[in-house]
């Protein structure tokens, strides 16, 4: 699981990660009221077997925040998922060729304002970057919809 926190470049303070884990760790003695709590919400039996990750999306307009956007930025470096999601197609290029990040993720509830090129997917998944499609929003709005089919 990873809790997800958006937000838009540039990145301030108020980005930087909040997010508590459940607490999992330790044996059952040392487990207080808030893991038990936890892993009966989750309905969890294997406590070793549930990963939680924080996760940074960013939407980002401008090729001058891309370069500030990756591990080593002070804000950033405090999740453990670095996710951008690009809004132009100078952006996605950069991201796909030269960013730090995990994650590059669209959201298909709006049209997008480029095209995808194969060579430059290609590219990000040579350096090991994953794509997301977001397409939830679709699901509840037939406007939404329209713009995913």
């Amino acid at each position: 699981v990873a809790y997800n926190v958006s937000a838009t470049a540039p990145l301030a303070h108020q980005h930087r990660c909040q997010i508590k884990v459940c607490p999992f760790e330790g044996g059952e003695s040392e487990q207080g009221p808030s893991a038990k709590k936890c892993q009966a919400a989750l309905r969890l039996d294997n406590k070793k077997s549930f990963q939680q990750l924080t996760r940074l999306t960013v939407s980002v307009e401008d090729t001058t925040h891309v370069a500030a956007l990756d591990a080593s930025n002070d804000i950033a470096g405090t999740y453990d998922l670095l996710a951008m999601r690009p809004l132009s197609e100078k952006v996605f290029e950069m991201a796909c060729k030269h960013s730090k990040i995990d994650i590059i993720s669209f959201d298909l509830s709006h049209r997008m304002p480029f095209y995808l090129k194969i060579p430059l997917i290609k590219a990000a998944i040579a350096r090991g970057i994953y794509f997301e499609i977001t397409y939830s929003p679709c699901l509840r709005d037939t406007g939404a919809r329209r713009q995913l089919f």
